[in-house]
């Protein structure tokens, strides 16, 4: 298990790559941070026969596109990139787009239940209220959740490397 503050992905593809060249094959427990469906193109894949987590960011999660349908946000946002010409192609590009869209959305609603108050208090007096009915481009059913006054995944999934790739294999559930 690689616990880090963003850098699970790099440690993964390097202890890997390291345990593949000595015939090592762990588990490996991995959550969203870990980036599976970029390992995968990575990774070792007899590495990965063993890699099983938690994920809550279905472009990260899973490579099986049936399992991250963009939600209505989701939609919105990659219209708005394919007018400016850009085109996401990976996994990568997804997560990319739709988190820089998601920041940019949860603020602009913020700030328009705020009448444009952009100050602390303002922001945390809506965040509840504006936050319970804003739907993620990013997360798990666009669910999200505000603990202490921060944005965080209400829901997550697990996952696994299968039939050669990552995929769900559970449920949603509340995290």
């Amino acid at each position: 298990m690689f616990v880090s503050q963003a850098a699970e992905a790099n440690l993964m593809n390097l202890f890997s790559t390291a345990a593949a060249a000595q015939g090592y094959s762990p588990g490996y427990a991995l959550s969203s941070i870990a980036a599976p469906a970029v390992l995968a193109q990575n990774a070792p894949p007899a590495q990965l026969a063993n890699a099983r987590g938690v994920g809550w960011l279905p472009a990260l999660d899973t490579q099986n596109p049936a399992q991250s349908p963009a939600t209505a946000t989701g939609k919105r946002c990659l219209d708005r990139m394919k007018a400016q010409g850009i085109r996401p192609t990976s996994n990568a590009d997804y997560t990319n787009v739709n988190g820089a869209c998601d920041a940019f959305g949860l603020l602009d609603a913020l700030l328009r239940a705020t009448n444009g108050d952009s100050s602390a208090g303002a922001i945390r007096k809506v965040l509840g209220t504006v936050g319970a009915r804003y739907l993620s481009a990013s997360t798990v059913d666009g669910r999200v959740a505000f603990v202490d006054g921060r944005v965080a995944a209400s829901t997550g999934r697990l996952f696994a490397f299968v039939n050669n790739r990552f995929e769900y294999t559970s449920s949603p559930f509340a995290l």
